[in-house]
């Protein structure tokens, strides 16, 4: 009998002898890994435009003031013998002597005075300095 017994355990023809179910622990799905974060992109930093000043012109620079008049050659000027003195658009003549002179024109070569002009009743000289001299008619 005990042969009997083993042959309907072991081969179970009936299926009365099933073993229990074995407690399968299945892990419950994992959820997916997540992403790394993506890294921000880096910042590029832009400098600020820089505003744009109106560009002025230069300002010109004011002519310097021509010297002082030399004493020696003020005394050559008021010697001059005038005899004549007319105004018009191109800066005037005199007479100086007997000679004419128009203006631009070197009227005492040997200090090298230039006659400039005659405006109301004034006549201006300049030296080679620039220096002016002016005498009344």
């Amino acid at each position: 009998m005990v042969g009997a017994a083993a042959y309907v355990y072991f081969m179970d023809p009936l299926g009365l002898f099933q073993p229990a179910p074995i407690a399968v622990v299945v892990p419950p799905p994992s959820l997916p890994e997540p992403l790394p974060e993506p890294e921000p992109p880096p910042v590029v930093t832009v400098p600020a435009p820089v505003p744009q000043l109106p560009v002025e012109p230069p300002v010109p620079a004011e002519p310097e003031p021509p010297p002082p008049p030399l004493p020696e050659l003020q005394n050559v000027v008021s010697a001059f013998k005038i005899t004549g003195a007319r105004a018009n658009s191109i800066g005037g003549t005199i007479m100086i002597g007997t000679t004419a002179y128009q203006a631009g024109e070197v009227a005492d070569p040997v200090h090298s005075l230039t006659f400039v002009s005659f405006e109301n009743g004034v006549m201006t000289f300049r030296d080679p300095r620039g220096s002016l001299y002016r005498r009344r008619f």
